[in-house]
């Protein structure tokens, strides 16, 4: 699913503390990179409050076993790029698989292979990204992993 919007988000939200990218996590990113690079576009830049919201969403899906861009407290992608200082554009890419499925590579094989996941991966407005990654039991399946990406066009 795919969450775009080209307007700023005025929301005025507590400083969100600055995390870096676990190892799967960053591959993701060094793998979105490539696929930009091929496109003849700049690299995502990564940014320590969207991967720091991008995260907590990934693990409150795990926790509380839904999937959805829209969390079960009811915020959506906006409000949590918002939170973490991103504004003007901004995306969000979910997705989840267990074995060979949650590899970093197969994530963003999925989502290149998914004409709206790759709109926001290949936007020219997107300048900054978040990924966070949560393991744990999914949708019944034991071993998954479950990744949101939180882009943004502009950060601070």
């Amino acid at each position: 699913m795919l969450v775009v919007a080209l307007a700023a988000v005025p929301v005025a939200l507590a400083a969100v503390p600055r995390s870096t990218h676990t190892s799967p996590e960053q591959k993701v990113l060094t793998l979105i990179n490539k696929q930009r690079a091929k496109h003849g576009l700049k690299p995502l830049r990564s940014d320590g409050g969207l991967i720091t919201v991008a995260r907590s969403h990934s693990r409150d899906m795990v926790r509380r076993d839904y999937f959805s861009h829209r969390s079960k407290s009811g915020t959506n992608p906006g409000d949590r790029i918002a939170k973490a200082g991103g504004h003007g554009a901004f995306g969000e890419d979910l997705a989840w698989g267990t074995g060979t499925y949650s590899s970093p590579a197969a994530i963003v094989k999925l989502w290149m292979n998914s004409p709206p996941h790759r709109r926001v991966l290949l936007a020219k407005d997107l300048r900054y990204v978040g990924i966070g990654r949560a393991t744990g039991t999914f949708q019944g399946y034991s071993g998954a992993a479950v990744f949101t990406a939180d882009f943004s066009g502009r950060v601070g």
